[in-house]
């Protein structure tokens, strides 16, 4: 062990102390997680940790709060943000997203990596239509989606068809949404939860769907936007 390169030591370090938590939660009733789960957590601890600790990123996410004042949508409607971060290098792409209700709790988020070559807004329409099958899936019918693509939004709202790749996803994406409820599209200029969600999917070689669990690369943010909705009460 005292041989291992720091980078690896960390990383053994997360693991077993997930495993000790993992054997834990088996003795007292829970269920017993699969290994790839404690890997994937393991990792995603590890990032949150090693971000958290440059002064920078907390200076950013206080200034972003500054000047956001939260609104909650409509009682019985959730509200979806969703982004998509580019690794052209790597020809990736990450999709973050998170769900919240009226009262801004989080009901889920998900995390999905594609090796796709996309341009900004083919890769903004993907992760919407990605967005929108999670949705359907764990059955959230009234959705207010809020992403910072105003050219997916517009494209959102309106009934012409774009025949570029993008505008295609698009236009499945509108007949998916004829399953749902209620739909409504609104433009937002940042959306720090999201963008570090799709930044942290780029790292995640499998998706990542979390239900009633805040992943720990955005624990810091959603407190922080917590406290802050409270405030402007």
């Amino acid at each position: 062990m005292g041989k291992l390169p720091k980078s690896l030591m960390e990383e053994v370090g997360s693991v077993m102390r997930l495993v000790w938590a993992r054997r834990n939660e088996f003795v007292h009733g829970k269920g017993f997680r699969h290994p790839d789960f404690v890997m994937h957590k393991a990792l995603d601890d590890l990032t949150c940790f090693k971000t958290t600790k440059h002064k920078y990123t907390n200076e950013r996410v206080a200034d972003y709060f500054e000047n956001q004042q939260w609104k909650p949508p409509p009682e019985g409607t959730y509200k979806l943000k969703w982004d998509a971060a580019i690794n052209q290098s790597l020809v990736l792409t990450g999709i973050g997203a998170i769900i919240r209700d009226c009262n801004d709790q989080v009901f889920g988020t998900l995390r999905v990596r594609r090796s796709y070559n996309f341009s900004p807004f083919t890769a903004e329409a993907y992760a919407m239509m990605i967005t929108t099958l999670f949705c359907k899936k764990v059955g959230f019918h009234s959705i207010m989606f809020k992403g910072d693509s105003l050219q997916v939004v517009e494209r959102m709202q309106k009934s012409v068809t774009n025949w570029s790749q993008g505008g295609l996803i698009i236009e499945d994406t509108k007949h998916l949404l004829q399953e749902f409820v209620a739909w409504s599209f609104r433009h937002r200029d940042s959306n720090m939860a999201a963008h570090m969600l799709g930044k942290n999917a780029l790292l995640n070689e499998c998706d990542l769907y979390y239900l009633e669990e805040i992943p720990n690369c955005i624990r810091h943010v959603v407190q922080l936007g917590l406290c802050n909705s409270v405030f402007n009460q």
